[in-house]
């Protein structure tokens, strides 16, 4: 799961206040390994310090380091698609390690961030993603395919 899912999710659609019961199975998927995300989303949301990095430090241990081939596709991904960062963020940005985590462990990427192939500035992880024959859905779709009912 990637960063802009998790701020979306928390913040603008399904505020914990409101979805208590959605963020328990969230919080359950990511403890029994259903959702993981790469350590580096967890350092993306460090840079908010509030409620939703309280939540995530939470289930830590979902939030995995890179091993070895994960390392790999990830310089292959930073290598033949460099516009996957934006090289005026000095901090590090997690989108790259997202897609290869997902590739390594042939997972679906749950992200907000749609389609931009024409961007000049950025590439996005959906295009990104297709090239590596990995499957983008948002965070609604997740409780779907999960079956969440509430």
């Amino acid at each position: 799961m990637d960063t802009s899912s998790y701020i979306t999710a928390w913040c603008h659609h399904y505020s914990p206040t409101i979805f208590e019961s959605l963020w328990k199975k969230v919080g359950e998927a990511l403890n029994q390994g259903i959702i993981i995300s790469p350590r580096e989303v967890l350092d993306e949301l460090e840079r908010g310090s509030d409620d939703l990095l309280k939540w995530a430090k939470l289930h830590k241990a979902a939030f995995v380091e890179l091993e070895e081939k994960p390392q790999e596709i990830l310089s292959d991904i930073m290598r033949s698609h460099p516009k996957i960062i934006d090289l005026n963020i000095a901090e590090i940005q997690a989108d790259p390690y997202v897609i290869a985590l997902a590739k390594h462990t042939n997972t679906i990427i749950v992200t907000e961030e749609k389609s931009a192939v024409d961007s000049k500035k950025k590439l996005k992880i959906p295009d990104v993603g297709k090239n590596y024959k990995v499957k983008c859905i948002p965070f609604g779709k997740l409780i779907e395919m999960e079956g969440w009912k509430f």
